[in-house]
């Protein structure tokens, strides 16, 4: 019987589409797990929460500098995973100042740990963005482009991500929505990834190509000892770690 040349051209096929399945692009948009307003004044106090739920809002006047710091849960996305897209968002609510006046800040990076304390309020391990807000600001969702900055948080195995928003400029405040007392959208972090499959599933997919291969292969050819055939997927498994630490 010769092979059917259609029928393993099928299944081929089919098993590409289980690999697609396998790691099928995600996404998610995480909540926030943590969030605080952080304050230093002139005179050496600091405070956390000072106005209970109020608002977040970074601001910097003579005497207080006021910042917000934001935490995701990030270990929902699977280490190792190809991170295309991350959007940190927030909803820009209230601001304060001289009507006119347009002020700087700063949107930092930092890897979390679940909590938002004074410990935050210097992490300023990577600078994400630089940028103005008008008094008054401009109302509704601000968007920022986070994506290098996950692949690396990503690639490190970060269970927590977190972002830390400062006031360059005195006398102009910029606020956003927060688990507080309005009802404004809370910050929030949308990423696409595609995850890493499984060795296990690579293994399958292999052990499946084979398995069809060798049901339609000529009924006279030569069957394959079973040592040569796992030698084989030995030898595949060997190349695939080799790319996979030369890729990294």
């Amino acid at each position: 019987m010769k092979t059917d040349k259609f029928s393993f051209m099928a299944a081929v096929l089919a098993i590409g589409l289980f690999s697609n399945q396998a790691v099928a692009q995600g996404y998610v948009v995480l909540p926030m797990t943590a969030y605080a307003n952080l304050r230093h004044d002139v005179f050496g106090n600091s405070y956390t929460n000072l106005y209970g739920t109020a608002d977040l809002y970074a601001n910097l006047n003579s005497v207080n500098d006021d910042r917000a710091v934001l935490e995701f849960p990030t270990f929902q996305i699977p280490t190792g995973s190809a991170i295309s897209m991350a959007i940190l968002t927030v909803y820009v609510w209230s601001g304060g100042g001289n009507s006119g006046d347009v002020g700087s800040f700063r949107l930092y990076g930092y890897s979390g740990d679940g909590v938002a304390s004074m410990n935050d309020y210097y992490d300023q391990a990577v600078l994400l963005k630089t940028f103005t807000e008008g008094v008054p600001p401009k109302f509704g969702n601000t968007s920022f482009d986070v994506t290098s900055f996950m692949q690396s948080q990503n690639a490190a195995g970060s269970s927590y991500s977190a972002f830390l928003f400062q006031a360059l400029s005195q006398n102009v405040l910029m606020g956003f929505g927060c688990p507080g007392p309005n009802s404004f959208p809370w910050p929030t972090l949308a990423v696409n990834y595609t995850p890493v499959p499984e060795p296990e599933i690579s293994v399958l997919m292999l052990l499946s190509a084979v398995f069809v291969y060798r049901r339609l292969r000529p009924q006279n050819a030569a069957n394959e000892p079973a040592e040569k055939l796992l030698e084989r997927i030995h030898c595949s498994q060997s190349l695939k770690k080799n790319y996979a630490k030369e890729k990294s």
